[in-house]
């Protein structure tokens, strides 16, 4: 999935941290917010993800995810270098 041309490495990032939100898998959280982080996303991007879940899946489940998102987040921001873009 990750030689898709589209959407972009971001883009999958984000989708990939909803779908775990939804799975309510925080390590998958924590995995896909950061390699977002590493890809150019804020964290206005992750938060903003995150709350696409809620009409859906409700509001506990975001709220849930916010820990696991912030860690990943701010991980994915100390070495920005280390995502690799196939682009």
């Amino acid at each position: 999935m990750d030689s898709l041309p589209a959407p972009n490495r971001l883009t999958h990032e984000l989708i990939r941290l909803a779908c775990s939100v939804i799975l309510r898998h925080p390590s998958g959280i924590d995995r896909h917010a950061m390699l977002a982080a590493e890809f150019g996303a804020s964290w206005e991007d992750i938060v903003g993800t995150l709350v696409l879940t809620q009409p859906g899946f409700g509001l506990v489940p975001a709220i849930d995810a916010l820990p696991h998102a912030r860690s990943g987040f701010e991980r994915g921001l100390t070495d920005p270098d280390s995502a690799e873009d196939p682009e």
